[in-house]
């Protein structure tokens, strides 16, 4: 099991997870981006990293590497889609 790519899609949940579940102010980052609007990227790019990490790690096997690595990538997309479909559950449109 890659460690970097565990570490990078549990990141990626907790930071959906408290933008959806936490009430954290949302102050202006740089100019008119504000905190959650760069927060919601984070996740995607988290999955790709771990899936960098798992088509490097030598423990693997080959056909390990690239589910671990499709794995990744698919899961940080899909965290940003249950971002905005579980705040528009809770939270209403």
């Amino acid at each position: 099991m890659p460690v970097v790519t565990v570490v990078c899609l549990s990141a990626a949940l907790l930071i959906v997870l408290g933008l959806v579940f936490v009430p954290i102010p949302n102050p202006y980052v740089a100019g008119y981006l504000r905190l959650a609007g760069v927060l919601v990227v984070v996740p995607p790019l988290l999955g790709l990293v771990g899936a960098m990490a798992a088509l490097l790690d030598r423990r693997l096997d080959q056909r390990d590497r690239a589910a671990w690595a499709v794995g990744s990538a698919v899961a940080g997309f899909i965290g940003v889609m249950a971002y905005f479909v579980l705040g528009t559950l809770i939270f209403g449109p």
